[in-house]
Parts: C-alpha cells; structure tokens; sequence
C-alpha cells in the first residue's frame, strides 16, 4: 500500500455567496483552539457573528475568486494533482470540503496504514497546526482507525523553505533596480491576540515569526526588513506591530516597500484581498507612489520540493503525542 501525505490547509468557502460564506465561518469559529471564549459567550458568537460577517466579507471573497474557486482551493488541488512517486497527496481543509474526517475515512476504506500530516502552517501555533492535530485525534478516534501516523508540526527552520522564499525575494532586483539597497521588505505574519501570548506556545509561535526573519535576512543581507503582523479584528489587543500601519507611514520617497507572508503556504484572504487589494487602494489613496506584494509559494516547483523534503523529515507521533502537540507540551523536530 502507498503511503498517504495529507496536506492541510484552513480552508475557504465553496462559492463567493453570502450563505456558504456563513456555512464556512460557522465551522471555523465553532473551534475553541482558535477563538478561546467562555463557554456561554463563545456560543453566542458563533451563533450571532457568522451572519454579520459574511455579508460584510462576500464583496472580499468576490473580488479573489477565479473561475468559481478560491486560491486556496485552486493551489491545494494543483498540489494534489502533482503527487511524488512514492505516495499520494490528499487535500484536507480544517473548515471546507474536502474536511479531514472525510480524506481519513476515505483512507480508511482503501486500508492505508502510513499516513504522513503535513499542516501547510510554517510557524506553530495551536491556532493552526494544534487545531489540526486536535481534529485529526478527534477523527481517528471517532473511526476506530489506528494507521501508523508521521507529523511535520512546522517547518519554518527547513532550508528549502527559506530557500523558496529567498528565491521570490530575489526578484525585487529586477524589479527596484538601483532603489534595492534603498527599500525595505515587510516579513508579514498573522497576528495572535495578546491575551494568548500567555501560553508558552503562543509566545513561541511570535518568536519563530521573528526568527524566520532573520534567517531570510541572512540570505538576503543587503535587503532591509522588518517583522510585522497582519489580520486582527474586533476590540481586543493584538500582537504587533501592524502592516497596515507600516505601510501607511513608510517613507516612500526614501526608498520602496515591498511585502512577504512568510507565515502563509498559500495566498488566501489574508493576502490576496487584505493586502494585495485592500492595503494597497489605502496605501495608493491620495499618493502616487505603492509597495510590490510578492506572493507566497502556492503550488510553484519550490513549494512542490518542499512538501517532498518534509515528507521524508516527517516524525513519528502516536495518538497520545497529538493530543500533547496540540496543548503546545510537545516539540517534534523534523
């Protein structure tokens, strides 16, 4: 029998539609590890906000879909269809079809017993890769199914995948000429709330932020850059400092900006409109002058290489240890 890799991403709404936008926000809300409320106030968000939100993101969703998909499900399935010799890819979103219960049953049927869990999550948190280790626990023991399991739990020190990055980052040559010494890069990461930067883990996942940084930055030294967060919402204090802040006051005139999302596998919301759509009209308004967006590795060959390194680093781990990983107790190298 082959071996199985799963990759796993968020997920997306199926269609750019008010109802499927709700569908898909009520999943992912309805998860604890990432929206850590008391109980009686986390069920009246995740009943009540869903529908506020989603008419207020269909226009967002609108403007990055093409040809009835988002990027996420476009650069999943291109990554499924292109699998290595030695075993097969399988898509699994934590909030979207194809869901991971589906992907393991399906696994199930066929008798696979090597699977290898590849969360496309660079940095860990227990909002991303924990979430997913919780669910596939929940999975696997929901279906009586005890396969031999492997984890890559992050990745974000993998020489390949600074390697790739360094690779996009090498193009604002081409593309600032003479002005490259001059600009600076903005190493964007999704921001955690503060009040979760109290969990060792999560103080870990900002420190892993900035230390991919830094490894980009010994690649490319020339280059000014500097470490930033994105993505936050509703009244509470965030991790930063923020994006759109630096790009609103950077010196244009001293030298030009440009923006990566180290943090992100795939182009996604968060990138394709938050950013590149939306920061960019603020950024623009009433100026001439705007940054140069460099997109993550999606499905091109280095992303391809990538997910084909890790799987031959990934680390044995039983159903105990995911319970472990995704409480933040347990670190697995590669």
């Amino acid at each position: 029998m082959p071996q199985a890799v799963i990759l796993i991403n968020t997920g997306s709404p199926l269609q750019a539609d008010v109802w499927y936008i709700k569908s898909f926000l009520t999943s992912f809300m309805a998860d604890k590890q990432v929206f850590r409320l008391p109980s009686p106030l986390h069920w009246a968000f995740r009943k009540i906000v869903p529908a506020l939100r989603a008419r207020k993101l269909q226009p967002a969703y609108a403007a990055i879909f093409r040809h009835g998909q988002s990027p996420q499900q476009h650069y999943m399935q291109e990554l499924e269809r292109t699998e290595p010799a030695d075993c097969e890819l399988h898509a699994a979103f934590l909030y979207a079809p194809p869901k991971i219960k589906g992907v393991l049953e399906t696994l199930q049927r066929r008798g696979i017993e090597d699977i290898t869990l590849l969360p496309l999550y660079p940095q860990y948190s227990g909002t991303t890769t924990g979430s997913a280790c919780n669910k596939i626990y929940a999975c696997l023991q929901t279906l009586g199914y005890k396969p031999r399991l492997k984890l890559v739990k992050e990745y974000w020190q993998e020489p390949l995948y600074i390697a790739g990055l360094a690779q996009c980052i090498n193009k604002l040559q081409e593309i600032w000429g003479e002005n490259f010494k001059s600009g600076t890069l903005y190493c964007s990461y999704h921001s955690l709330p503060a009040s979760y930067l109290k969990d060792p883990a999560e103080l870990g996942y900002i420190e892993a932020c900035r230390q991919t940084t830094e490894l980009l930055h010994m690649q490319c030294p020339e280059l000014k850059m500097r470490t930033v967060f994105q993505s936050v919402f509703g009244p509470q204090r965030w991790q930063g400092p923020f994006l759109r802040d630096a790009l609103l006051h950077h010196d244009y005139a001293a030298g030009p900006a440009a923006v990566i999302c180290p943090g992100f596998a795939l182009d996604c919301l968060e990138t394709a409109y938050e950013i590149d759509l939306d920061l960019r009209a603020q950024v623009q308004a009433g100026r001439s002058e705007s940054f140069t967006y460099l997109p993550c590795l999606n499905a091109g060959s280095a992303q391809r290489r990538l997910i084909r390194a890790l799987t031959q680093k990934a680390q044995p781990v039983s159903l105990k240890d995911l319970l472990l990983i995704q409480r933040g107790h347990q670190a697995l190298g590669h």
